[in-house]
């Protein structure tokens, strides 16, 4: 990849509960190389031609069934493991409604939507389930902010 160009998205979901209230939604998705579930963010590859907004609003529909409604901020592309890849990442903090289904699932997906309050995910992460690294980072910032 060129140092400019964005590899994949990670989507930060906020979703707008009917009382106006916010949860955050999560996926439970089955990895192979785990062969378990690891709990995370819905996520996706940025294709060539396509743009960061329009892989959110793809990925995050294909994967929950879920609508963005609005885009709050887009990180700076980042580096997980720089010393095995170039791979960067956009996180994208977004807003979103509608009714999760996976329908949209390629057939090689297995993935369950989660919208979750910020107590249930305090209480997830007390078990001994699978977190990806940045679902806890961020989580880890937002349950800790002052």
């Amino acid at each position: 990849s060129s140092k400019d160009k964005c590899n994949a998205v990670v989507i930060v979901p906020k979703y707008k509960n009917p009382d106006g209230t916010f949860s955050y939604v999560l996926i439970k998705e089955f990895r192979v190389p785990l062969l378990d579930y690891e709990w995370g963010f819905p996520a996706g590859l940025v294709e060539e031609g396509h743009t960061i907004d329009f892989t959110v609003f793809k990925e995050l529909k294909e994967e929950t069934g879920l609508n963005v409604t609005k885009i709050l901020e887009i990180s700076p592309p980042l580096y997980s493991s720089a010393g095995l890849t170039d791979e960067s990442v956009q996180i994208v903090f977004v807003e979103c409604d509608g009714k999760p289904t996976n329908i949209n699932n390629e057939d090689s997906e297995l993935i369950e939507t989660h919208i979750m309050t910020i107590e249930q995910i305090k209480e997830l992460f007390k078990t001994d389930v699978k977190i990806s690294a940045r679902t806890w980072c961020i989580f880890h910032g937002i349950l800790n902010e002052k």
